[in-house]
């Protein structure tokens, strides 16, 4: 069996949310249709003093083709903003 850990945080909803806006990956994949955790890829969340730290690996799927995006958010206060972000493909 596999058992696979799908992350339901704040941090990964705004990731997700992030990587649907991307301009970047919107001209690769076309119009999102899907974002999903890769299933081996990385997932970490860190607390920092006030500061909450998400770096992942999210598979995106849209009209046009797919691709994997690492993705880093930093949520200051109230707002996650990402920090930076690169496609993954092999």
């Amino acid at each position: 069996f596999f058992f696979f850990y799908v992350p339901n945080s704040e941090g990964f909803e705004a990731a997700v949310a992030a990587v649907r806006e991307l301009p970047d990956v919107r001209s690769r994949v076309g119009e999102v249709k899907e974002v999903g955790r890769s299933p081996f890829g990385l997932f970490r969340e860190r607390f920092v003093g006030s500061q909450r730290h998400v770096v992942l690996s999210l598979d995106v799927r849209g009209e046009r083709g797919e691709a994997t995006v690492r993705i880093w958010m930093i949520k200051d206060e109230r707002d996650w903003a990402v920090d930076y972000w690169e496609f993954r493909d092999p």
